[in-house]
């Protein structure tokens, strides 16, 4: 078995390099070389943590604000005839079979426990610290409800 995969992996390499050996690059080495002197994986890497921090709902300001830093880092890097498509969030336009849905923005959200007086003893979540854990299209509110522990949940 050992010498078959041997085989066939110097089998491989011998026709990767036949197949590669005499085809015209895409780009001249002169090209090549400007590219990549400027790539920069550190650059991406900080446009995306950027991005990712936003909370970036529908219609949201935040959606908004990541839409804005796209645009201008294209517009940074030299890009041409950017155009942004706004779409409406009506609730009433289709867009194939899907019927398109309201912006939603949330401006604030905290899930508290309460002991039996009604005092707060733990914050458990905040939009604040992590807007991910409010319910996509929830309504606003506001509730009091019995906390039940079900354990493990594996029951």
């Amino acid at each position: 078995m050992k010498h078959k995969i041997t085989f066939l992996f110097a089998l491989f390499t011998f026709v990767l390099s036949e197949q590669t050996r005499g085809q015209i690059p895409l780009l001249s080495k002169d090209v090549v070389g400007a590219v990549h002197g400027e790539l920069s994986g550190e650059a991406a890497k900080r446009n995306l943590e950027y991005i990712t921090r936003l909370h970036r709902m529908r219609g949201s300001m935040e959606f908004n604000e990541a839409i804005h830093f796209v645009e201008e880092k294209l517009k940074e890097y030299k890009l041409e005839q950017i155009e942004v498509i706004q779409i409406p969030m009506d609730g009433k336009t289709f867009y194939g079979t899907q019927k398109s849905r309201l912006a939603w923005e949330a401006e604030f959200a905290e899930l508290w426990e309460l002991d039996n007086s009604g005092k707060a003893i733990l914050r458990i979540a905040d939009w604040q610290s992590m807007p991910i854990t409010l319910a996509e299209d929830s309504e606003s509110g506001e509730v009091t409800a019995e906390l039940v522990d079900i354990g493990a949940g594996t029951s």
